[in-house]
């Protein structure tokens, strides 16, 4: 139903091609006006509205009837007062182990880390298997930290994962 970028388009589910996941006009390539859909895995059903192409609000609605309004499709967990207020919590609470600065161990710990629907941070992995001492304590930073703003999608909070970078150098 799309020619030269423009026309109607219906979007179906991978898993299941007699659900329609999308359908809404296309201009230029692009989303444009009312767009409905569902995505079945969240058990959501969504509205949104589109303007050459850029989401300009939307509304989400649970299977309870919880409406969700977003103007984004997609957010991921953020620190309740920022991402910056958290490097910053980081600089001040983060401690060198003093059995790795004595063995003059260092290195950069990856840690993932889910963000329920409260914000609570928990499934800690250290997923590039630095020395244990040095992800155990970015580990005990993260937990100290308090409470998150969950992860979202279409609007709804989700459990989400993020993974958090902590660099420990050898002087």
């Amino acid at each position: 139903m799309i020619k030269d970028g423009m026309g109607h388009y219906i979007e179906y589910d991978v898993y299941d091609p007699t659900v329609i996941t999308a359908e809404g006009d296309i201009l230029n390539g692009k989303w444009e006006g009312e767009v409905k859909g569902f995505l079945p895995r969240e058990g959501l059903k969504y509205a949104e509205v589109y303007k050459n192409g850029v989401l300009v609000s939307g509304l989400s609605a649970d299977s309870l009837g919880n409406e969700y309004k977003y103007s984004e499709n997609k957010t991921g967990p953020i620190f309740k007062d920022g991402m910056e207020a958290f490097y910053k919590y980081v600089l001040r609470n983060l401690r060198y182990p003093a059995s790795a600065q004595e063995k003059r161990i260092g290195g950069k710990a990856f840690i993932k880390f889910q963000v329920d629907t409260d914000g609570n941070a928990s499934n800690f992995i250290n997923t590039n298997y630095v020395n244990a001492v040095l992800a155990q304590e970015a580990i005990r930073v993260i937990k100290a930290a308090g409470t998150w703003m969950p992860g979202r999608v279409k609007g709804k909070p989700v459990n989400m994962f993020l993974n958090i970078p902590f660099n420990f150098a050898v002087n």
